[in-house]
This record gives structure tokens, C-alpha cells and sequence, in this order.
């Protein structure tokens, strides 16, 4: 479950923020099972 829009990644000069990539990688080995649950404000 991803809660948030980015996530730390290691940089030159510490941690930064990077965007997550909320789709689903290439399977290469194997069965991958995904949901998507998306939550807004529809009102």
C-alpha cells in the first residue's frame, strides 16, 4: 500500500524525496496478483 507521493532515496548529500511509480513492474519469473484501491474526494 502506498501512502505517500514520494520516497527516500539515497543522494549525494543525504536522503531526497523521489516520486513512486504506482504501476506494476514487468514480471520476468513467476504470477504476480495487484489490486488497486484508489481514494479521493469525489464529493
Amino acid at each position: 500500500m502506498f501512502t505517500t507521493r514520494d520516497r527516500p532515496v539515497p543522494s549525494a548529500r543525504g536522503w531526497s524525496a523521489a516520486p513512486v511509480r504506482h504501476g506494476v513492474s514487468t514480471v520476468r519469473h513467476g504470477l504476480r496478483h495487484t489490486l488497486g484501491l484508489v481514494f479521493h474526494d469525489a464529493a
